[in-house]
């Protein structure tokens, strides 16, 4: 097992939706996503996903679900879809999905909006919060787009971090430690498949030649046989609960020291045959 403290550096992922049926369809090409991706990418944010949607809820909504839940994106930002026409449904997608609104956010993008431009009144961006995932509305100009984006950071980079952090932690104390013991479980059932498996064919193999020479020395060399294979099988047993008990407690510790901890396996759990022979299990 390596250990490794957080990285104060580490960079947070972010993800990109254009909302536009046209741009969809390829009558004018997209200018907002690429300069979003650009900005977030300058501030030093992973973008792991840009995506091109047409105006509506249902596509959004999806959208927006798997990127919280599956990918835990830290930051969604969407463009477009924030106006009067029928087809803009940017906020309602998003209020629908999210546990939480940051009402905050909106309003002051507006307020710094109306010191541009009175059309700022019109915006009806909205933003909140999905598990761990912090989802805003941007407009859909790139003009728009740039004057947000320059508001928000670094405060919003800044606030952010604290509430990733604590996203960290959780994970870390919960989540993990699960995967961690699943992982490990499934290590020890594999471990001791493997070594009953090489016993039942080890004692077939001395049962057939007992059968075959009907010797009462190979029939001593057969039991001696077997009970060897029963205390390997046993040591392996012995060696993985104590593996899983010292990674656990191991990984305990490291929790209440808020670390992070990496856990590296092969990937196979056994070296080669003449291992699990011997009871080693390579972790």
């Amino acid at each position: 097992m390596e250990v490794f403290p957080p990285d104060p550096k580490r960079a947070y992922t972010a993800a990109v939706i254009t909302l536009s049926d046209r741009a969809s369809s390829g009558e004018y090409e997209d200018l907002s996503g690429p300069l979003i991706q650009e900005f977030l990418e300058q501030e030093g944010m992973i973008v792991e996903e840009s995506l091109l949607l047409p105006d509506g809820k249902e596509a959004l909504e999806k959208a927006l679900i798997r990127l919280a839940d599956q990918r835990e994106i830290s930051l969604i930002l969407t463009t477009g879809g924030t106006g009067f026409s029928e087809r803009d449904c940017t906020p309602e997608a998003t209020k629908a999905v999210c546990d939480r609104d940051v009402p905050g956010i909106p309003e002051a993008l507006r307020q710094h909006s109306l010191t541009i431009t009175k059309k700022a009144m019109l915006s009806r961006q909205t933003a909140g919060i999905r598990k761990h995932s912090l989802i805003i509305n941007l407009p859909g100009s790139p003009k728009a787009c740039k004057e947000n984006l320059e508001f928000l950071f670094p405060e919003l980079f800044s606030r952010h971090r604290d509430f990733y952090g604590d996203r960290k932690r959780k994970l870390g104390g919960d989540k993990m430690k699960k995967l961690l013991a699943g992982s490990l479980a499934l290590m020890l059932s594999v471990a001791l498949t493997a070594c009953g498996g090489a016993k039942k064919e080890e004692t077939a193999a001395e049962s057939s030649a007992v059968e075959t020479e009907s010797s009462k020395a190979e029939t001593e060399s057969a039991k001696e046989t077997e009970k060897a294979a029963e205390e390997k099988k046993t040591e392996v047993q012995v060696f993985v609960a104590a593996s899983l008990k010292n990674v656990m407690e191991e990984l305990g510790a490291q929790y209440e020291r808020k670390s992070s901890v990496k856990l590296i396996f092969p990937g196979r759990f056994f070296r080669k045959a003449s291992d699990t022979d011997s009871g080693r299990l390579c972790l």
